[in-house]
C-alpha cells in the first residue's frame, strides 16, 4: 500500500493520480472503521503537510466529481424557490484568498460588501484595470455549491459574497431585475458570472465545465453578478425576493 506513496512527498500533483485517490479513500474507511491497515502511519507522515494535504483533496474532489455525476444530481434535486428564497451564507473577501463568514453584513452602493476587497482588486475586464461596476457582488445558489463541495466548510471557497436558496436562472432573473435582499436592493447584472481557472483548480475541471454549459450558463449554476443600488444590512436566514 504505501508503494503507492512512495512519490508523496514530491511536489509535482502528477504523482497524485486516482490509483492513489483509490487508495487512500480505502485507507480513510479503514481506520472509520477502527482498522487500521498496516501503513496507515507511515502514509499519514508523507501526507501530513498542509500542502500535499490540500493536493490530495483536490484531486480526491475531481475523481468523486464527473460531469455526467453532476448532472444527474442536480436533475434529482429539487429546484430552490422562485419568489421569495433565504440567504444561506455570507462571506468577505478582506484580502485575495481570504474568507470571513459572517453572519450579518453592510452592503453599501460604493464599496459593495463592507471590508470586501471588490473595490482595491480591481479587475481585468475593464480598461483601466478598476473594479468592475457590474461584478460589485455576486450570488451563487446554495444547493449548487452543495452538490459541487459536499460540504458547506468550503462554500466560501467559491469566491462569492452570498449564497442563497433562490432560483438565480435568467429566466427567474433577466439582466436589470432587482432583488431585496434583507433591507439592501440590487440590480442583477448584464456581465455573466463565469467558471474561473481557480474555481476549477480548487472543485475540478468538471465541475467548471458542467457549470459552463449553455445550459448551465442559462440557470446561471456558477451564480449572478448585481450591484447594490439600495444600502443597508443583511443576515443569514433574511429573505431574497424579487421585485
Amino acid at each position: 500500500m504505501l508503494s503507492h506513496y512512495k512519490h508523496a512527498d514530491r511536489c509535482d500533483i502528477q504523482y497524485i493520480d486516482v490509483q492513489r485517490m483509490q487508495c487512500l479513500t480505502s485507507v480513510f474507511e479503514s481506520a472509520a472503521n477502527g482498522q487500521i491497515p498496516q501503513d496507515f502511519w507511515r502514509i499519514m507522515t508523507y501526507i501530513s503537510s498542509a500542502a500535499h494535504f490540500r493536493r490530495l483533496m483536490e484531486k480526491m474532489m475531481e475523481a468523486r466529481l464527473t460531469f455526467d455525476a453532476l448532472s444527474e444530481s442536480w436533475e434529482r434535486l429539487d429546484p430552490s424557490p422562485a419568489d421569495i428564497g433565504t440567504v444561506d451564507m455570507i462571506v468577505r473577501r478582506p484580502a485575495m484568498d481570504q474568507r470571513e463568514e459572517l453572519q450579518e453584513a453592510q452592503f453599501n452602493c460604493a464599496e459593495g460588501l463592507e471590508g470586501d476587497n471588490w473595490l482595491k482588486r480591481g479587475s481585468a475586464s475593464t480598461a483601466d484595470g478598476s473594479a468592475h461596476p457590474e461584478a460589485q457582488i455576486t450570488l451563487m445558489n446554495s444547493r449548487v455549491i452543495q452538490l459541487i463541495t459536499g460540504d458547506k466548510s468550503r462554500w466560501a471557497e467559491a469566491g462569492d459574497q452570498l449564497f442563497v436558496d433562490f432560483d438565480l436562472s435568467a429566466a427567474n432573473l433577466p439582466a436589470g431585475s432587482q432583488i431585496q435582499i434583507g433591507e439592501v436592493i440590487m440590480e442583477i447584472s448584464q456581465k455573466p458570472h463565469t467558471g474561473c481557472a481557480k474555481f476549477a483548480r480548487r472543485f475540478g475541471a468538471a465541475a467548471r465545465k458542467w457549470v459552463m454549459t449553455e445550459a448551465g450558463m442559462t440557470a446561471r449554476l456558477r451564480g449572478v453578478n448585481a450591484r447594490v443600488i439600495q444600502a443597508g444590512r443583511i443576515k443569514v436566514k433574511d429573505s431574497i425576493s424579487k421585485l
